[in-house]
């Protein structure tokens, strides 16, 4: 019988071995993005294929690892629902709060949106009266259902989130049933290189919102999945290498030209 020493200590490589343990080569990472569209990070080209930044970042992290990902697009709350589950390995493009960082593994930020929100010029020619994020309280306030609003700097319980895709909350606020909504104003704007310019078609303002800062996003690993941990550092460390460099920013310059490209053809 072996000492109670050398048990615990045989014990605790074991448990060193098991933590640091690779993902297998060929394993395949199944990928989930919000099925609303979020261009240049997810969006449907054409050919129903799913492109984007998204697309290309795990692509470029993960092939190294010889490990593969398939990304498709889903109904936000599904995708949220299904990555915790553990039926799709990691969710896409997440804002940061809370009760997901309970949930999920988050990875480092990998890149950041403006909080802004939008409201109709034929109803405001002249704007709104938002001096700080407290003014948009007096407004009927509107977003997505399954997004996160926590950090556009009012209450989330005041936001309408009946709705589940752009258009719709768009034409809500046209149809007076919403004074403004929120949304990240460089993917909202990018749907107009999709062919979709709610921008002109519903004569839109829009500015960031008083005192917010520039919104983290985060990829989110199922707790459920074997390897979560795993993966998390691969992306991470990944991550860590690319972004000194001015790696990220330039391919999200590029996403926005391919999104450019592929819908002008």
């Amino acid at each position: 019988m072996l000492p109670i020493k050398k048990i615990l200590a045989f014990g605790f490589l074991y448990s060193s071995v098991t933590i640091s343990a690779e993902i297998p080569v060929g394993t395949k990472i199944l990928v989930c993005g919000d099925g609303a569209g979020w261009p240049p990070y997810t969006y449907e080209t054409p050919t129903k294929s799913v492109a984007g930044y998204d697309v290309d970042i795990l692509e470029r992290i993960l092939s190294k690892k010889n490990i593969e990902s398939s990304v498709k697009m889903e109904p936000w709350k599904r995708c949220l629902k299904d990555t915790e589950q553990g039926s799709y390995h990691i969710a896409t493009s997440s804002a940061f709060n809370e009760e997901r960082n309970k949930t999920y593994l988050m990875t480092r930020h990998y890149y950041s949106m403006t909080p802004s929100y939008f409201y109709s010029k034929n109803r405001y020619p002249n704007g709104l009266n938002i001096e700080s994020a407290d003014d948009l309280q007096k407004y009927r306030v509107c977003g997505l259902l399954g997004y996160n609003y926590a950090n556009f700097g009012i209450p989330v319980e005041q936001v309408d989130t009946g709705t589940k895709k752009f258009e719709q909350l768009v034409e809500k606020t046209d149809r007076n049933r919403c004074d403004v909504f929120f949304a990240r104003s460089e993917s909202f704007i990018t749907f107009a290189y999709l062919g979709v310019n709610f921008i002109e078609k519903y004569n839109l303002g829009y500015k960031s919102i008083p005192g917010s800062s520039r919104e983290k996003f985060y990829l989110l690993i199922s707790r459920n999945f074997k390897y979560a941990q795993e993966l998390k550092k691969i992306i991470d460390d990944e991550l860590d290498i690319l972004e000194p460099k001015g790696e990220l920013d330039k391919m999200v310059a590029q996403s926005i030209e391919n999104v450019k490209a592929t819908f002008a053809k």
